[in-house]
């Protein structure tokens, strides 16, 4: 389940939803091309469900912080200063061993006394979970000591923020039912006070004994919080559908896609969409506006085949999709990301003339369907994957994953791309 190999015939399908945006602006579009891609670790991992690893935050500075794990299993924190063009780094943890699953997650505090503190989220594969918190606002130069959030077996690891400053985290934990056994439900925590205490944690998914749940990185507008997952099927490895809940209170309590309340923990609900018999799926990103539209992207793939797809719900209560691509033969797991802010544009890694490379795919309103625009990453021997764009971007805008070698999640020789205006 956790290793990660080329599977012939990746199917990659990305939903965004159809109907015409008007409000949605490409605010800080610039052309991406491989002239402006540039080496950003020459030894450093991403984990596609741990997001976001980057993002640009305007205070008393303008900067894009950034963290990542370097091979060593390092924790890094990276600071680009919008105005003089140039990075400080430092190194604020050492992982107790290698895998991939210890990247960390990155978080910038926006309201409130602890306004501009820098979050990073710590864990490992089924390990406990930590936050370091920066001791001084729009610094990366000192950061607290680890603060334990859940001491169980927690992995995949997100961070949100409502209007009011307070902090909610996201992450899996396995619950034990016989030796070596485990069912992955999905938890939550709140903080009201900037990330230095947490809340009793609310178990929010459990679709029953061996099921493990998988989820995009949630999404936030002023309280509402946005959520999709999938769940590994019992007794099997297959991993199937796409749920889509939602918020409206920061989690106190959560309805389905009618709108419906529900009871916590989910432990059974109808899937707003359905895998096809022979394909597994996952919800690789989500995105919404403030007019409650909701932008989502997954994957189908099996042995043989694979395709990209776009979806989008709305305010009515509806859900359209997409295709974008054909990929056949992919690296997996490949990846996609939504832009930041323009959901119409994707950012998808697939199999050009036997390696993957990155593209960019933007929804023509006119032809109703999606259009290659570019291939943004240069050609390469090695496997493009695991796209994810900055949040608030600015002078950084989209990093990817650069794989020299992947035996599985401990054993990896990988380096971090990125694009630059």
């Amino acid at each position: 389940m956790h290793t990660v190999n080329k599977v012939p015939g990746f199917v990659a399908f990305l939903f965004v939803f159809s109907f015409l945006l008007s409000s949605c602006i490409e605010r800080g579009e610039f052309n991406i091309t491989a002239q402006n891609a540039q080496l950003f670790a020459s030894s450093g991992n991403l984990m596609w469900y741990n997001q976001p690893c980057g993002e640009h935050f305007s205070g008393h500075r303008k900067r894009t912080y950034f963290s990542y794990l370097d091979s060593d299993g390092f924790i890094k924190v990276r600071a680009y200063d919008d105005f003089t063009r140039k990075y400080s780094q430092k190194s604020i943890y050492k992982q107790r061993y290698k895998d991939d699953h210890g990247a960390p997650v990155i978080h910038i505090i926006k309201k409130g006394k602890h306004k501009g503190h820098i979050a990073i989220l710590i864990s490992l594969h089924n390990s406990p979970l930590y936050l370091m918190l920066s001791k001084q606002p729009e610094s990366i130069t000192s950061f607290t000591q680890p603060i334990l959030i859940d001491d169980g077996n927690c992995t995949y690891p997100s961070i949100i923020e409502d209007t009011r400053g307070d902090l909610m985290v996201f992450y899996k934990k396995n619950i034990p039912y016989a030796k070596d056994k485990w069912t992955r439900g999905l938890y939550t925590k709140i903080s009201v006070d900037g990330g230095h205490s947490w809340s009793r944690g609310k178990e929010l998914v459990n679709m029953g004994v061996d099921t493990w749940v998988y989820s995009a990185v949630p999404i936030v507008k002023g309280r509402t919080v946005h959520l999709a997952f999938s769940v590994k099927q019992p007794f099997m490895d297959s991993v199937k559908n796409v749920y889509y809940i939602k918020s409206d209170d920061f989690g106190k309590s959560w309805k389905n896609n009618f709108r419906k309340k529900i009871n916590l923990p989910i432990r059974e609900m109808t899937p707003i969409y359905y895998s096809p018999v022979k394909l597994e799926t996952r919800v690789w990103d989500i995105k919404a506006n403030n007019r409650g539209d909701v932008f989502m992207g997954f994957m189908n793939y099996d042995n043989n085949k694979g395709e990209i797809f776009w979806g989008k719900y709305n305010s009515a209560n509806k859900w359209g999709y997409k295709p974008i691509a054909l990929s056949t033969n992919s690296y997996y797991p490949s990846g996609l990301a939504i832009d930041y802010f323009n959901p119409y544009v994707v950012y998808c890694s697939e199999n050009i003339s036997g390696v993957n490379r990155i593209t960019k795919r933007k929804f023509n309103f006119q032809r109703g369907s999606f259009e290659h625009v570019e291939t943004i990453s240069e050609p390469s021997a090695y496997n493009q994957v695991r796209p994810q764009v900055i949040e608030n971007y600015s002078d950084i805008k989209l990093v990817w994953l650069e794989v020299n070698s992947y035996k599985d999640f401990m054993n990896y020789n990988t380096r971090i791309k990125a694009i630059l205006k």
